[in-house]
């Protein structure tokens, strides 16, 4: 799925629980479209880089996870 189809999706979805349809299976899904969507690792204080969840995924120019985070799957954006 590309990143407009994604986004798409995502604003369908919250346009349902405007509607009314505030069902916790609608939240779950816009959770795991999100992860679909590339994040930039955060930098730490020592340079290492880490996901939205702490994991550290690169440590001394080493990458530990190169497309995906291995503990919750969110997209990375390695781009500069």
């Amino acid at each position: 799925m590309d990143e407009k189809k994604v986004r798409e999706a995502i604003d369908f979805i919250k346009t349902l629980i405007t509607a009314g349809n505030g069902d916790e299976r609608l939240y779950t899904a816009i959770e795991a479209l999100q992860k679909q969507l590339p994040k930039k690792p955060k930098k730490l204080g020592n340079g290492d880089l880490a996901c939205s969840c702490r994991l550290i995924i690169q440590r001394k120019n080493r990458r530990t996870c190169l497309y995906y985070c291995h503990n919750c799957g969110q997209a990375i954006d390695w781009s500069e």
